[in-house]
């Protein structure tokens, strides 16, 4: 499941951000439209995936035998909605180098070799 919620978000955040700029003539392809849009599928990933990172780190850690709905509950309780993006700051921070020299260098690879 947050594999799933992973990808989604860096595949809208990439290809939806990058068809946004490109359609209205924001940015051109190069460079900085590639840099721009990974730094949105990081951003898109880290904010889809965090709160499933964080409910399976909370259910993991504990020895009580409890399952995971009483985790989502007891988040919940404790620090309402956005208590489920806890540590999303450092999760960012941790995706957006990899999306940064992944989807840049994959990019300009493929319009090196004339791919798209």
């Amino acid at each position: 499941l947050r594999g799933a919620f992973f990808t989604a978000g860096q595949l809208v955040g990439y290809d939806g951000f990058k068809t946004i700029c490109k359609s209205n003539d924001i940015l051109n392809d190069g460079v900085p439209l590639h840099v721009v849009s990974s730094i949105a599928a990081a951003l898109g990933a880290t904010v889809l995936s965090t709160p499933a990172d964080y409910v399976m780190s909370r259910y993991m850690s504990s020895n009580t035998g409890r399952n995971a709905s009483f985790y989502i509950i007891q988040i919940y309780n404790e620090n309402g909605i956005l208590g489920f993006w806890k540590g999303s700051g450092i999760g960012f921070l941790r995706v957006c180098p990899v999306m940064l020299s992944y989807t840049t260098i994959y990019e300009q690879l493929r319009l090196y070799f004339g791919l798209g």
